[in-house]
């Protein structure tokens, strides 16, 4: 079983078609504690793989730290992202933190 949240409304792009009317952060965004207790909740519900979404979640600072806690949890972290902030350093950071897999979004 899998599970996609959406960490962040955030997005650096503005897309017209985006499902998410995403742009900047919105005030109701888990913090940190809180979205490793949903990581908690996830695993304990019997889901395999998480899909950390957005938004962009890349503009989340935290999401290393979410990845990295979600693979010690037993999750198989994935990260669905428009790629546009992905640089060589930044996929460094998302393998070293559990990041198995990245779908990019061609929009």
């Amino acid at each position: 079983m899998l599970v996609s949240w959406n960490t962040t409304n955030q997005c650096n792009m503005f897309c017209d078609h985006c499902y998410r009317d995403a742009g900047v952060r919105s005030a109701d965004e888990l913090t940190t504690a809180q979205a490793k207790q949903l990581i908690r909740e996830i695993k304990q519900a019997g889901f395999q793989i998480m899909i950390f979404s957005g938004g962009e979640p890349l503009m989340r600072p935290d999401i290393f730290e979410l990845g990295s806690f979600a693979t010690q949890q037993g999750l198989r972290s994935v990260m669905g992202t428009n790629g546009s902030l992905i640089t060589p350093e930044i996929a460094v950071q998302m393998k070293q933190s559990g990041f198995m897999a990245a779908g990019i979004s061609l929009d």
